[in-house]
């Protein structure tokens, strides 16, 4: 239901993982106006015992953090918080995120 209308950090962990929680909040939290210029949503699945969540086959066992693009691809992951420091950059290096960047002004301050 994103494609097309959002990038997403998806962060998907145990529960016990709050180290990698915490930090993603916080990016969250703290670069608030910076993620929503790049129209960055977060999608988190905090997997317990009795998580029913469905989650894709190749994600299954997996834990960390991805960036999927507009057109529902990853372009990036991370097992712990590494990628939090590059996204940005890593987002304005995409092709259509420098057309935005052309047809939009900036509101964050840097």
């Amino acid at each position: 239901k994103y494609k097309w209308k959002n990038r997403i950090l998806l962060l998907i962990a145990n529960k016990e993982d709050v180290t990698l929680i915490s930090a993603v909040d916080k990016f969250f939290i703290d670069l608030k106006c910076e993620n929503e210029e790049r129209n960055l949503g977060l999608l988190k699945i905090i997997k317990n015992k009795y998580t029913n969540i469905r989650i894709p086959e190749y994600l299954r066992n997996k834990k960390g953090i991805w960036l999927i693009g507009y057109d529902g691809f990853i372009k990036a992951y991370s097992k712990d918080k590494s990628l939090l420091l590059n996204i940005h950059s890593l987002i304005d290096k995409m092709p259509v995120r420098k057309e935005e960047m052309n047809e939009f002004k900036r509101n964050c301050q840097s």
